[in-house]
């Protein structure tokens, strides 16, 4: 069975909601600290699945307030005090919880919220008469188990008497008292206590339901399913299943496995009674297991797949909205296809019904053209059917979930998640995936956050991957491998070959839950990330040496203090790992568990920090490794080293240059002046203004014109990271303190660009852009403007919106650079942004067509062109040579091929007919930039020797 999951849910006052999984109290404060906690309303759940809320926006009326379901209430510590009173209700697909608020812990200082619990009782009274409170607890529970349309435990049916005050609790654990009374007046409890006459039938799941809703009068095939299989319609029967119309309202309330046994029987009930040829009929009687699956699970001709794919159907429940002669207007799809649907659907159907009602109702064993287990679940399941979900699932190997997923996705988007999770054996790059396929890498990122969010919540599978993996996990001593998940669990095979495929699925579809990471060459399955690995090997290594000193640590202590760490980051498993990492280092007096540690011997990283330690200046990374390489005596990886200067707190000096905060130039008193000149500086300026060093560089020196000539944009990184008053939010980037930012918060460059032309409205000079995106956040004065998926160039330095910026249409404009890519076909060499006119309509003022230089910027985003230099533009397959002559590059072949001096006008001649245009302007500096010198006398210029 799967573990159970503390999982917190967010809801933001936009109505957003934002649910995640915690493995400790700890992070879950964390996570309520962070939030505008007026604007939010916070619920603590328990459970093995996530919760899918349905009233997220009812709910907000709970502003400022931590909810907890009544699994997170009963299983906090008791230092959490919460509401004696139910204050609100959780909707999930098909499940009821009662909401109390926590009154202590978190942060929360409340009261019992009577004001609440009168209210409620106050609005109940307007849809149940006024009660004298003189019911008993199990007639109370008896009126709500009425009034309900499907069984409700204990907590739901608490949860209700409260709501409709129909009796009053006095007990310290009313829920308790509840579950006391609701046994006693159940048919067939084992209570010695219970009552002569019972009022309640317990259903699967510790689920009630009144025996007045038990009817004995059936009919249709409800009646028929009593006479043929009267176990099924007595576990059917308590939820007040009668006929057909009671059905209609009661299938979204069922478990799954009573409803998948009754879709069947009800199936082959209706198949007779309907037209088998009529699309619509068949649908409102199929199970709903095979409405849900994917249409690549379903055996149908390859005419019929290809048809409804094209029309994005990825279910058969897609189909509901087309009517037969809606079907019959699409292409390739006459009354044959029709047919072949009908016939199609009625075998699958047949198929999941002949195996149900045999007897096979704790598993589904399906072929290669039967039904999908997984497509046969929805997300309306509720919670205790999971190991019926799980046994569906698990007959299916992982590999053929996976293709069944993309086998419903167009051939485009299959590729794209083909190609990020390594399907035909590497892992592409989104911007490897993008070339591919022909669009930017922006755009291959939404295509696999789409179809994987889709994934993730359509099907089971996903969520099975970290279940399984987690229960491999539980209580475990050794490292998994992934190359053994196979072997420790049948559902992982399959990627023999191609572990990084599976190590991308893994990954992706357990939402970051599990990671693979490779520690000294070995790809392992675990829950830590590679960074916190690393993190632990770096503190281990800097306290075992420190302990080696005092000499009080044995070989147990050492193994209890890697145990708890890996411990709280979720892997235990790693600990025989991390003895390997510190093996040849650590030097014990004997071999038991309380040997005494006398010495750290020599590492890679020991070696980094003694170079550190040891150097005169501020070293580059890769000097740092040749360094350690000397007195290891073995190569010390570049990568490494920096990845140790980093880790061990080296301060950066310039780029991939580190050293000791010693080497800082300025005087510790000079320091904390500008520090405080800069907390100044931006607490001056607007909240939540971002400032980048260089900026905060320029203002300093404009302001202190005396500060020390070493101070720059590094140095004073350094110096502000003393600074309480501010909050670092890397690369160079600086914000105050009370902004409430961190690092997620930092303006990304491109998105700040497009919203700036956005609210301009307009085309707006790069220097126009770079100082409005000053006003919220500071720049280099090194920034450098590159185009996006929606920002381009559309002249010299002049940027503006590809959908709104450039003349002409999108369909227009397309078919001017398939003739500019005929052209240079025809013509073997590039053209010249002042010449595009010549082959295609083009203008700088009318709206009607694009500029040149916006057409040839577009051309840029094309695999068929090259932009070179000087706007040339040449084809792709040319490599990076557009097979034209720039000025420059003309002037250098003219110095190789004169033999005398020359004037201006020969010169300008000659560069005109190498670069076959006119000179727009002049030469000059270009011939002075390549050494050319001017003779005043002569009025010639001299070209330098070759």
């Amino acid at each position: 069975m799967a573990a159970l999951k503390l999982y917190f849910a967010l809801i933001n006052e936009d109505s957003s909601l934002e649910v995640s999984v915690h493995r400790n109290l700890s992070t879950l404060r964390e996570a309520w600290q962070q939030t505008v906690q007026a604007d939010c309303v916070g619920i603590i759940h328990i459970g093995f699945i996530r919760p899918k809320i349905k009233n997220a926006t009812a709910l907000l009326k709970q502003r400022g307030k931590l909810l907890l379901s009544a699994s997170a209430k009963w299983a906090l510590p008791d230092a959490y005090l919460s509401s004696v009173a139910v204050i609100a209700e959780l909707k999930l697909a098909s499940q009821i919880l009662p909401l109390y608020q926590l009154l202590q812990g978190f942060g929360c200082d409340a009261v019992e919220p009577q004001a609440n619990f009168h209210a409620t009782a106050q609005l109940c009274e307007q849809s149940h008469p006024k009660n004298d409170c003189s019911l008993t607890i199990a007639e109370a529970a008896r009126q709500v188990l009425n009034q309900a349309i499907q069984p409700l435990n204990k907590e739901e049916i608490f949860a209700r008497i409260v709501e409709q005050d129909l009796y009053r609790f006095g007990t310290k654990k009313p829920v308790s008292a509840l579950s006391e009374q609701l046994n006693l007046y159940t048919r067939n409890t084992s209570d010695s206590n219970a009552d002569a006459d019972p009022l309640f039938i317990k259903t699967e799941g510790d689920r009630f339901c009144s025996l007045d809703h038990v009817s004995s009068e059936l009919s249709g095939w409800v009646k028929h399913l009593a006479e043929n299989l009267p176990e099924l319609a007595a576990a059917a029967n308590p939820f007040g299943l009668t006929d057909e119309k009671s059905y209609s309202k009661l299938a979204d309330h069922l478990p799954a496995r009573l409803r998948d046994q009754l879709d069947a029987y009800r199936f082959s009930q209706l198949i007779d009674t309907v037209d088998q040829l009529a699309p619509q009929e068949l649908l409102n009687i199929l199970p709903y297991s095979l409405l849900s699956t994917n249409i690549s699970s379903i055996n149908m001709s390859v005419r019929v797949f290809n048809v409804l794919k094209a029309h994005d159907i990825a279910h058969l429940a897609d189909l509901k909205s087309y009517s037969v002669a809606k079907m019959l207007m699409w292409n390739n799809f006459g009354r044959k296809s029709v047919s072949d649907l009908c016939r199609a659907m009625i075998d699958a159907a047949e198929k999941v019904a002949a195996q149900m009602l045999n007897g096979k109702y704790n598993s589904l064993e399906v072929d290669n053209d039967g039904i999908s287990d997984t497509d046969e679940l929805k997300d309306a399941e509720i919670e205790h059917d999971e190991a019926y979900r799980m046994t569906l699932v698990s007959n299916t190997p992982l590999k053929s979930h996976f293709e069944k997923a993309l086998a419903g996705l167009r051939d485009n988007h299959r590729q794209v998640i083909e190609c990020r999770t390594g399907y035909h054996g590497t892992t592409m790059t989104l911007e490897e995936v993008g070339k591919l396929i022909g669009v930017t890498r922006e755009r291959i990122r939404q295509i696999q956050k789409k179809y994987v969010d889709r994934i993730i919540s359509t099907e089971f599978w996903d969520n099975c991957i970290a279940i399984k993996i987690g229960q491999l996990l539980i209580n475990r001593e050794t490292p998994l491998y992934i190359e053994m998940l196979e072997v420790e669990d049948p559902w992982f095979e399959g990627f023999i070959g191609n572990y990084q495929h599976l190590a991308a699925i893994i990954e992706l579809f357990s939402e970051n839950e599990i990671r693979i990471v490779k520690i000294n060459g070995a790809s392992l399955v675990t829950r830590i990330k590679l960074d916190d690995w690393e993190q632990c090997i770096s503190h281990f290594r800097k306290s075992l040496k420190d302990k080696a000193t005092e000499g009080s640590w044995t070989r147990q202590d050492i193994d209890t203090t890697f145990r708890a760490s890996l411990s709280e980051k979720g892997a235990p498993e790693l600990v025989p790992l991390m003895w390997d990492e510190f093996e040849n280092a650590l030097q014990f007096e004997g071999e038991g568990e309380d040997a005494k540690l006398l010495s750290f011997g020599v590492s890679a990283d020991s070696v980094i920090q003694a170079v550190l330690l040891q150097a005169e200046s501020p070293l580059h990374f890769t000097e740092v490794a040749a360094r350690a390489t000397k007195l290891l005596g073995k190569p010390v990886d570049e990568r490494r080293a920096q990845n140790s200067l980093m880790s061990q707190g080296a301060k950066l000096y310039g780029r991939g240059i580190y050293g000791l905060e010693k080497f800082n130039p300025i005087s510790p008193r000079m320091c904390s002046n500008i520090r405080l000149a800069v907390c100044n500086i931006l607490y001056e300026g607007p909240l939540m203004k971002q400032w980048h060093a260089n900026e905060i560089l320029g203002m300093l020196q404009a302001k202190f014109p005396s500060l020390p000539e070493e101070l720059d944009n590094y140095i004073l990184n350094i110096i502000l990271q003393e600074a309480d008053r501010l909050v670092y939010l890397n690369r160079m980037v600086w914000a105050r303190v009370d902004s409430k930012q961190d690092v997620n918060d930092r303006v990304d460059m491109a998105d700040a660009f497009t919203q700036i032309l956005e609210e301009h409205g307009g085309p707006l000079k790069g220097k126009e852009i770079k100082d409005r995106l000053a006003a919220i956040r500071g720049v280099s004065n090194k920034l450098q403007l590159q185009p996006t998926e929606r920002m381009i160039q559309i002249g010299p330095d002049f940027w503006g919106l590809v959908e709104r910026d450039i003349g002409g249409t999108p369909e227009g404009n397309a078919e001017k650079l398939n003739n500019l890519y005929q052209k240079l076909q025809e013509r073997q060499k590039g053209i010249h942004v002042s010449e595009v006119w010549q082959y295609v309509s083009v203008s700088d003022s009318s709206r009607e067509h694009p500029s040149p230089y916006a057409l040839l910027n577009l051309a840029q985003r094309d695999s068929r062109f090259y932009l070179g230099r000087a706007m040339y533009l040449g084809l792709s397959e040319w490599g990076d040579d557009t097979r034209r002559l720039n000025i420059a590059q003309a002037v250098r072949k003219l110095f190789k091929k004169a033999s005398s001096p020359m004037t201006i006008a020969a010169i300008n001649a000659e560069i005109e007919d190498l670069i076959e245009m006119p000179v727009d302007g002049s030469v000059t500096n270009t011939l002075i930039n390549s050494g050319a010198t001017f003779d005043s006398a002569s009025k010639r210029w001299h070209f330098p020797k070759n």
